[in-house]
């Protein structure tokens, strides 16, 4: 890190903000460099893109009519995932007993509900917007039998102190996804500009350097320092202005429609939902199951 950025640095830290230190090289970036933090949200151009239509469990050819030259990333349930081991843990420890894999199948399968509610509620961070997310999750485990009736309320009133209290964001979102990294890097070989937009408390930027991912991330743009959350475009266009790229040549993927795909098609944009069990219908998004899926066909051929 040069003098500069050392600088910058400091203020940052400073600040509250997310620069955590240097980040290791990796393909398709210079030896010195590491990834750029939004800081600000300054004026960007906007684009007037084409809505995607459509639907299904793979991707379809219409989101590929101009070619994938930047990818924009959501982090949670993107790139890093809830540790439902540790989740577990914290709910043996409220009296409820509950296999990981049960929380994480109920986990994809709310996401349609919490999109929707999370749309009514006009953000997705916060109290309680996290409360929202757990009382989703709860109901579909009562839904799928994993839990008890009496459960409900008990699991989403009892639990979200523990998850804050016991590890906060960095502990419940450190479980880097399966072939994430992988994607990551492919994507870099192929020389796919890879910038990551979160709605996030200022930790994304931290969540992803110990996942080991920020060697092959560009940009880190996170909605409690830029000022603007998904949907709003400004979030998008501030993406796009910080990393220069075309918005026809840029493609979003992330895990909630009213965010992800709502607020990249307000921006212009292409965009992919993940839906790795086959839980959304009737989205105006195509679908992968997850971000190597997409990876993969971006850069076959």
């Amino acid at each position: 890190m040069d003098g500069a950025s050392g600088r910058a640095a400091a203020r940052a830290r400073r600040r509250g903000g997310l620069v955590r230190g240097p980040a290791r090289p990796g393909p398709g970036r210079g030896r010195d460099a590491a990834p750029r933090v939004a800081a600000a949200l300054p004026a960007a151009r906007t684009s007037g893109g084409q809505r995607n239509r459509g639907g299904g469990r793979t991707v379809r050819q219409g989101v590929f009519d101009e070619p994938v030259r930047t990818l924009f990333l959501d982090a949670g349930n993107t790139l890093v995932g809830l540790d439902h081991d540790w989740i577990a843990q914290q709910l043996a420890a409220i009296g409820i007993a509950l296999d990981p894999r049960q929380l994480e199948r109920a986990e994809a399968a709310a996401r349609p509900a919490v999109s929707r509610a999370l749309g009514r509620h006009g953000t997705t961070e916060g109290r309680d917007a996290f409360a929202i997310y757990l009382d989703a999750i709860a109901a579909e485990l009562e839904r799928r039998g994993a839990i008890a009736a009496r459960d409900r309320a008990r699991l989403a009133r009892d639990l979200l102190p523990r998850l804050r209290d016991e590890g906060g964001p960095l502990r419940l979102w450190g479980r880097p996804l399966p072939g994430a990294r992988e994607a990551l890097e492919r994507a870099a070989e192929r020389g796919i500009g890879r910038v990551v937009v979160s709605n996030s408390d200022g930790t994304v930027h931290t969540l992803l350097e110990r996942a080991g991912m920020l060697p092959w991330i560009e940009h880190v743009v996170d909605s409690h320092h830029v000022g603007a959350e998904k949907p709003d475009p400004a979030i998008f266009r501030h993406a796009l202005a910080i990393s220069g790229a075309d918005p026809r040549t840029t493609l979003h993927v992330g895990d909630l429609y009213h965010a992800d795909i709502v607020g990249a098609h307000r921006a212009g944009l292409r965009a992919v939902l993940l839906d790795p069990f086959g839980d959304w219908n009737g989205v105006e998004a195509p679908t992968v199951p997850d971000v190597r899926t997409l990876v993969q066909r971006i850069t076959a051929g």
